[in-house]
């Protein structure tokens, strides 16, 4: 059962603003941004470092063909495994994958048809990504080399390389990327132009990131199993939270509350506050009858107010939904492969799993129930991403392929 420092039901971060500040959410023009990443000068980087993807290197083993294919769409121009794949937000009509073969591919998600091969990495291309406006696709490899092009002109407007790189991410409300490196900076550009600012590390790897719902701070997990919460603006770190779990921080989530932040730590799942800068509580991982565990490898919060939950994934097969109002497990189920990533549907009381038995499911939260299943995939599911009309799933897999799920 959780500690007694489990999260509470209504969390507040009124306390720690100013009257009005809420409605600046999201609203951050050009005159802030200049405020913000108040830098024109790229630091130093050591472009040396050594290539070290040798364990993702190997042929994937392939499945037997599945029972029928769910797709409406298939992609195979890829030529190695499939690490990475975003639907743009807008109008969903674009895709872009990243994958072993060095390449990321923009692409239509109704043809398949290929408009742009991002060429010029070296290395694995392991984290791909649209703009919140969709104006830009970000694609970025293991060795740090990061490329934006724009979407309309489908031309390169800028690039740097930054070491040996961990997560990308784009702001939810700006122009404004950031990326976490082995080395344990974390990096925001302001772009096109590039204006750079760079957050210190303590020498621990920087596992994964997430930018806050109002914009302006950001949490990151570090592999010695803290969580640092950055302000933007300032460019400090403001408060750093030690999980008592060190190592890999394998996912992490933000509430739309602007509170709670949800992490995967060292295989367990952990709920922090950003505001008191302290974990609350760590949730239960084990299962009825079971001694051990689980291996938490993926996190979502619901962004429905109405249904607090939060759902963790295991690489056991085990989904967790978790009731915050009434700090209690809602569900347990479980599923034939690891689960490698979770998505929650915005419109819905549903979230969706990707398996490494290369199947993609989709369970109501209510009941627990798995409602639908879509077969296609030869091998592990890397990585999911879900279209913001709902229409659409899209999949980065193992077997070399991406493939266009349609949601009823």
């Amino acid at each position: 059962m959780p500690d007694k420092d489990t999260p509470p039901s209504s969390p507040h971060y009124g306390a720690e603003m100013d009257e009005g500040e809420e409605e600046e959410f999201f609203e951050v023009n050009e005159d802030e941004l200049e405020e913000i990443l108040g830098l024109n000068e790229h630091p130093d980087v050591d472009d040396d470092d050594e290539d070290d993807d040798d364990a993702i290197d190997s042929e994937p083993v392939l499945g037997p063909v599945p029972e029928r294919e769910d797709a409406s769409m298939v992609f195979s121009e890829h030529s190695g495994s499939v690490f990475c794949c975003h639907i743009e937000p807008n109008r969903g009509k674009l895709a872009v994958t990243g994958a072993q073969d060095d390449k990321a591919y923009i692409w239509e998600t109704d043809s398949g048809k290929v408009l742009l091969e991002c060429t010029g990495h070296q290395d694995s291309v392991t984290a791909v990504e649209f703009s919140h406006d969709g104006n830009y696709v970000a694609t970025g490899d293991m060795a740090g080399h990061i490329q934006v092009w724009r979407t309309n002109t489908l031309q390169k407007v800028w690039d740097y390389a930054m070491g040996d790189m961990t997560w990308m991410r784009w702001h939810h409300g700006t122009n404004v990327l950031m990326a976490g490196a082995a080395s344990s900076e974390v990096y925001m550009w302001k772009l096109p132009g590039g204006d750079c600012k760079v957050f210190g590390g303590s020498g621990e790897k920087s596992d994964c990131g997430v930018i806050l719902p109002d914009g302006k701070r950001a949490c990151v997990g570090y592999s010695d199993g803290t969580l640092k919460l950055l302000d933007l603006k300032s460019g400090t770190v403001t408060k750093s939270m030690s999980t008592s779990e060190d190592g890999t921080i394998s996912d992490i989530a933000a509430h739309h509350d602007n509170n709670l932040i949800l992490a995967g730590v060292n295989g367990k799942a952990v709920v922090a506050s950003s505001n008191q800068g302290k974990v609350l509580s760590t949730l239960l991982t084990q299962v009825p009858g079971g001694t051990e565990e689980q291996n938490v490898e993926a996190v979502a919060f619901s962004s429905d107010t109405a249904m607090p939950l939060a759902a963790y994934g295991t690489l056991e097969g085990y989904l967790f939904i978790w009731d915050l109002a009434h700090q209690s497990q809602r569900h347990i189920v479980h599923q034939q492969g690891a689960i490698t990533k979770l998505v929650w549907d915005v419109e819905r009381p549903s979230v969706y799993t990707a398996g490494t038995d290369g199947i993609v499911r989709h369970y109501d939260v209510r009941s627990g129930v798995l409602a639908q299943e879509w077969l296609g995939h030869r091998a592990d599911i890397l990585d999911l991403s879900r279209s913001k009309d709902g229409r659409y799933l899209l999949t980065a897999s193992d077997d070399k392929t991406s493939r266009i799920f349609k949601l009823n």
